[in-house]
């Protein structure tokens, strides 16, 4: 995809994702900084109809011990409060992050995907952040699936460690698992 094809496809994805979260109601939302291609979602937060929402962004929590990729065995997610005037530094894999964070647990997570199943399944770069952050959580959050639509994969691929998807949505529509 260009940039302008990432740009307005993002476009179309923030009025789907605004309509979603409406269903949710006022809450605190995991948002992610987009990187490489992901659709770029940060607009949301200077929509006005959502005021009340609280966003936050990951940041990687690594653990115990050094690791590859994915960090340790035992790293995940923390979330720290984020709004479209908040001091960002570099944090891990170039990635954005608040400077002073705030930690928060999120009702609804917004999670990027390389490629997506109907029924829930996502790819996300391999690491297993994602996975790893949903298994230590007590309570869930709603969690969406943020994706092209021409990532679709048909034949499903979910493996034992993967979270399904509450919901996923393309710029063309908004498939609730």
């Amino acid at each position: 995809m260009t940039e302008g094809d990432i740009r307005r496809s993002s476009l179309k994805l923030v009025g789907l994702v605004d309509t979603l979260l409406h269903s949710q109601g006022p809450c605190t939302v995991a948002i992610y900084h987009p990187f490489r291609n992901e659709p770029n979602l940060l607009s949301l937060l200077s929509n006005p109809d959502l005021r009340g929402f609280q966003w936050a962004l990951p940041v990687c929590n690594e653990g115990n011990t050094e690791g590859g990729l994915g960090g340790s065995a035992d790293a995940f997610l923390d979330f720290a409060l984020f709004s479209k005037d908040s001091a960002l530094q570099t944090g891990k894999y170039g990635i954005p992050v608040p400077v002073s964070p705030v930690m928060v647990k999120p009702d609804v997570m917004l999670i990027p995907c390389l490629g997506f199943h109907r029924e829930g399944a996502r790819l996300g770069y391999g690491a297993g952040w994602y996975d790893r952050t949903l298994s230590r959580m007590v309570v869930k959050p709603f969690t969406v699936g943020i994706c092209f639509a021409e990532d679709e994969i048909a034949d499903s691929f979910t493996e034992a460690h993967d979270h399904i998807l509450d919901a996923i949505v393309t710029p063309q529509e908004i498939i609730v698992v």
